[in-house]
């Protein structure tokens, strides 16, 4: 039986990218509406920098995962018929623009 260990890495590392994207939407500040201002709800108007920083652990977690997979996969690269993963690739470059984005917003809250 063979198992394809670069699909399930990248697949648990989707996952990981789908996390941070969904922390990071919650960290945003909170909209108000027309009823909200009727009855004078506070709403919050600036980035959680607590979210910020679970999104900001994620992505850094997730740059030297995805180093360290890349890495060893250079490593395994001996023969003319291996390829090289580009979803490494990407997910590396989305979790350094997280990772510059919330740092971005920390520093502009």
């Amino acid at each position: 039986m063979k198992f394809n260990t670069t699909k399930m890495f990248s697949t648990q590392h989707n996952k990981i990218l789908f996390l941070m994207i969904i922390f990071l939407v919650k960290a945003a500040p909170e909209t108000s509406y027309g009823i909200g201002r009727f009855f004078n709800n506070a709403y919050r108007t600036k980035w959680d920098s607590n979210t910020l920083n679970v999104t900001f652990t994620l992505s850094a977690i997730e740059f030297i995962v995805t180093s360290t997979g890349l890495y060893l996969i250079s490593l395994r690269n001996k023969r003319k018929i291996d390829k090289k993963n580009t979803a490494f690739l990407i997910n590396i470059s989305f979790s350094i623009l997280i990772m510059l984005l919330v740092l971005f917003l920390q520093i502009m809250n």
